[in-house]
């Protein structure tokens, strides 16, 4: 039979050892919340002059969930590569969401726009149109605080009346690549 002074010595430990196992998963919890999806970013693709800029806007206050908005800064000729691709002029800004898989990964999905230089016509007034829509889905893996390696696959889809990608029709071009990117921060 255990005596009073048994018990509560028994008491005792099992509270030390629940507070321990407490303290030890809040602070792996503040590890864990230290990569938030916020701020703005620089994306590069090492060996190509391929820069992208970005700014993940936090959708929660836990920022594990952001609205994703930037521009292509040097188009990517994917016309050069497959002749199913339209020539494009320029690339829209792209919009899109990236959510939190883990402690320190995350996927996205982008979208942008390929634009071509048309001469207007009654017609069509415009001096530029949509040539296809472009579809970036990611996978991010945080190195530190301000640093993101990405990988990604880049599909290239005719654009529906809506302007949206027409994923029910073939792909016109499809690659894969990978990525880095740095926060921009004082």
């Amino acid at each position: 039979m255990l005596s009073n002074k048994s018990i509560v010595l028994t008491s005792v430990t099992a509270l030390g050892a629940a507070l321990l196992v407490l303290t030890q998963t809040a602070g792996s919890r503040e590890d864990q919340q230290s990569y938030k999806l916020d701020g703005s970013w620089i994306i590069t693709v090492p060996g190509t002059p391929l820069v992208w800029n970005g700014v993940f806007a936090p959708s929660d206050p836990s920022g594990r969930k952001a609205a994703v908005y930037g521009s292509v800064l040097v188009r990517i000729p994917a016309d050069l590569v497959d002749p199913k691709v339209p020539y494009t002029d320029s690339s829209s800004d792209y919009v899109g969401e990236v959510v939190m898989t883990g402690h320190d990964t995350a996927k996205l999905i982008l979208v942008g726009h390929g634009i071509q230089k048309v001469a207007p016509s009654l017609t069509y007034p415009f001096w530029e149109r949509v040539a296809f829509a472009w579809v970036a889905k990611g996978e991010l893996k945080f190195k530190a605080p301000g640093e993101i390696d990405c990988t990604f696959t880049l599909t290239d889809y005719p654009v529906g009346e809506d302007g949206l990608p027409d994923t029910s029709q073939p792909s016109l071009f499809s690659t894969q690549g990978a990525g880095k990117m740095v926060r921009v921060s004082f």
